[in-house]
């Protein structure tokens, strides 16, 4: 994007938000619109007044865009985006969606009480780590290779098998007082 074109874009956002404000400050009855003029009278005879405003203006916009910059960046990384050439065409899926299908995945065990998945893209691999904390009683290995069989399926489906996936299962926390409380009830 160029730089006018940023520019231009920013004063129009900032035009809306202000015009926005300044309308529900009169609809709520804030302000009457004549001490809003009588303000803004003042503000254009006296020059001081006016480079405060300007000044301080100009770093609220400041402040703002390096919130709004911080808050882009935090919602989305490079990293996040996987872009997969599928039978329809180009396809971008982002981490946390394969996040969320593991995590729904995981749901459909018993064993499973608490999960915790992060998702890597490295080398045109997925990897997909999943801490896990589980019911004793369970076959680990079995439980395992039964999740990560699932998970392979149904992550494969969605990138069509043009990706290899990774998957690790990392079994943190065996949780017996739940195990207890169930027996007791």
């Amino acid at each position: 994007m160029k730089v006018i074109n940023f520019l231009v874009d920013v004063f129009c956002i900032f035009a809306l938000l202000t015009l926005g404000s300044l309308m529900l400050i009169v609809a709520f009855h804030i302000l009457p619109v004549e001490d809003a003029l009588i303000k803004v009278q003042e503000i254009y005879e006296s020059s001081r007044r006016q480079f405060q405003l300007g000044l301080t203006g100009f770093l609220l916009i400041a402040a703002g865009l390096a919130l709004t910059k911080m808050l882009v960046k935090k919602t989305k990384t490079e990293d996040d985006l996987l872009v997969v050439q599928g039978e329809a065409g180009r396809m971008t899926i982002t981490g946390s969606a394969i996040n969320d299908l593991t995590e729904r995945i995981l749901k459909r065990f018993d064993a499973v009480r608490q999960s915790r998945v992060s998702t890597s893209f490295e080398h045109n691999k997925l990897k997909i780590t999943a801490s896990l904390h589980v019911l004793p009683g369970w076959n680990l290995t079995e439980l395992t290779t039964l999740i990560e069989h699932d998970v392979q399926v149904r992550v494969s489906k969605i990138l069509g098998g043009k990706v290899p996936v990774s998957i690790s299962i990392l079994f943190t926390k065996i949780e017996e007082a739940l195990l207890e409380e169930v027996v007791k009830s």
